[in-house]
């Protein structure tokens, strides 16, 4: 098992240009328990595949992505009500990210963006256009089903 590493200033590990490890743990309803977040050695670097995919982003359409929900710990997931197998726990190979860009037709064009132009970096790439965040994570293999979930991209236009 990989036991995780303790950063009292993740604000001080830059992924990327733009993007800290502190970035990652975010969370939009629950600021105080991302406060307690740690981080792996691996789950650091699925947070830098997570920022390199917004920095391209950033570049293509001139705007910053800003990430409402990144890592999760397990009370957090329970909290937002998250999925048991959520990407956002970053169990096995994946993790994922929310995030937002003020501009709702920019936020359509960065889904499309994703799908068209990076269909072999992500696992999973979920549009809510009512809530205005797109869900990105990578793609994962799982103990039980040995398979990757690789491109499955899904618009989804209630809130929940």
């Amino acid at each position: 098992m990989e036991h995780h590493l303790v950063y009292p200033k993740i604000n001080d590990i830059n992924l990327t240009a733009s993007y800290s490890l502190a970035d990652f743990a975010v969370s939009a309803k629950y600021p105080e328990m991302a406060l307690k977040i740690h981080f792996s050695e691996s789950e650091i670097y699925r947070c830098y595949c997570l920022a390199v995919i917004l920095e391209a982003i950033k570049k293509e359409f001139k705007t910053i992505p800003i990430i409402t929900s990144g890592k999760r710990s397990p009370e957090l997931n329970l909290k937002v009500n998250g999925s048991k197998t959520s990407a956002h726990l970053f169990k096995y190979s994946s993790g994922a990210v929310d995030f937002a860009i003020l501009d709702k037709k920019t936020l359509e064009k960065t889904y499309n963006f994703i799908l068209n132009e990076m269909s072999y970096q992500f696992g999973q790439l979920i549009y809510y256009p009512k809530r205005g965040i797109i869900h990105l994570s990578l793609p994962q293999i799982t103990p039980l089903c040995k398979k990757s979930n690789w491109g499955d991209a899904w618009i989804i236009d209630n809130d929940y």
